[in-house]
Formats: structure tokens, C-alpha cells, sequence
């Protein structure tokens, strides 16, 4: 059993799961109230008397850059979520010891379960950063100076918490190792989610109060 099918056999768990189609349906809600949170506030600016157009792209700036956060946020806790457990929930339900007992390197299982994470997180954040740009660009016009980089560095982070959590699932029980990882990154040791969890509660409730104007519009039309 090599690396890439054990690779395979865990992006078949992941969406059998269910867990992949949990967390798009989630971020798909999310982008919603994102775009509706953009165009409100973008429309609310731009029906000021005194918005010049330097504020007009910084505040366009300003909003994809929180849709960034939030995409950075998310791809965080997708991380957690698939590594956690990727190791320690095995050996907890008797599963690896199963696996083990075939003619395969403990080392080849590992590396497998982080690739296959690796390529599910890495499709994720590729979609979910392109999301908040085209936002920005089909509404405000703005186009980001350096998206590449933007998204090779939440990438770089979120891998960074991937391996720590499959790292920390190879000597740990879930709940510690999730208790660690929380310590270690969203209390603030890495300052990795803190000021981005702000962020997805702002944006959210932006959307949400963009889709309640929306809906006070429409009743006014009929009216």
C-alpha cells in the first residue's frame, strides 16, 4: 500500500463524511452574505454626497481585504478539522491497528493522510481567495496588486496548521490535541485566528444587514 492510496482512501473518508460538503455548503453561506455585505456597504458610500474617489477604492480595499481575513479564518479551521483527529481518532476506534498490520511504513500512512489534507485544503483556499476578488472586482471594479502572494501565504498558514495538528494527532488524543492546537494558535501563541475570527463576525453581519435592506427595498417597490 503505497503513499498515494492511502492518499486515496482519505479523500474518499473525507467526502464520505461528509465533511468536505459541510464545510463548502457553510463557506458558500458565507461568500452569500459576503456579497451581499459588499454591495451594501460599497453602495451605501458611494451614495454619499462627499465620497471622493481615493475613499471610494480604499474602502473597496478595505472590504476585500476583510473577505481575505475571513477566507483565512475558514481555511484555519478547515485545517484543524480534517488533521485533528487524522491519527489519534484511528487508533481510538481500532481502525489503524487493522491498517497497520498489512505490509505498510507507519511513516507512508502519515504522509498520505497529510497529502491528501494538503490537496483538499489547497483546492479550498484557491476557490475561496479567487471568491472575494472577483466579489471586488465585478462590484467595486478593484482588482488586489498582489492576489498570488495573498493566497500562497494562507496557503503557507494553513498548511503550517495542518501538519502541526497531524503532528500533534500521532502523539495526542483528539481532545488534547485539539485542546493544544487551540492554545497554541487561537489563543494568540501564532496569531493566527483571533483578529480574523473579528473579521468573519463583521463581514457576516454586514451580509446580513445588506440582505435585510435588500428585502425593505423590495417591499417599498411593491408598496
Amino acid at each position: 500500500m503505497t503513499v498515494l492510496t492511502i492518499a486515496r482512501h482519505t479523500l474518499h473518508e473525507a467526502f464520505s463524511r461528509r465533511l468536505v460538503l459541510a464545510a463548502l455548503g457553510l463557506s458558500l453561506i458565507f461568500l452569500a452574505l459576503c456579497g451581499l455585505g459588499f454591495l451594501f456597504l460599497y453602495g451605501k458610500l458611494l451614495e454619499g454626497p462627499k465620497s471622493s474617489e481615493r475613499e471610494v477604492a480604499v474602502a473597496a480595499a478595505v472590504l476585500t481585504v476583510l473577505g481575505l481575513y475571513a477566507v483565512n479564518f475558514l481555511s484555519s479551521l478547515l485545517a484543524l478539522f480534517l488533521a485533528v483527529g487524522a491519527v489519534s481518532a484511528e487508533v481510538e476506534s481500532g481502525t489503524l491497528q487493522a491498517v497497520l498490520a498489512r505490509p505498510i511504513r507507519r511513516s507512508a500512512f502519515v504522509v498520505g493522510r497529510w497529502l491528501a489534507h494538503a490537496l483538499l485544503i489547497a483546492l479550498y483556499v484557491t476557490l475561496m481567495t479567487a471568491a472575494p476578488l472577483l466579489l471586488a472586482r465585478l462590484i467595486a471594479g478593484y482588482e488586489a496588486p498582489d492576489p498570488l502572494r495573498a493566497g500562497a501565504l494562507m496557503l503557507l498558514s494553513a498548511l503550517v496548521l495542518l501538519t502541526l495538528s497531524l503532528l500533534g494527532s500521532t502523539r495526542l488524543p483528539t481532545l488534547a490535541n485539539g485542546q493544544e492546537i487551540h492554545d497554541a494558535t487561537f489563543s494568540g501563541a501564532l496569531n493566527a485566528v483571533p483578529v480574523p475570527a473579528s473579521w468573519v463576525l463583521l463581514a457576516t453581519g454586514s451580509g446580513l444587514a445588506g440582505l435585510v435592506g435588500l428585502i425593505r427595498r423590495r417591499r417599498l417597490a411593491l408598496a
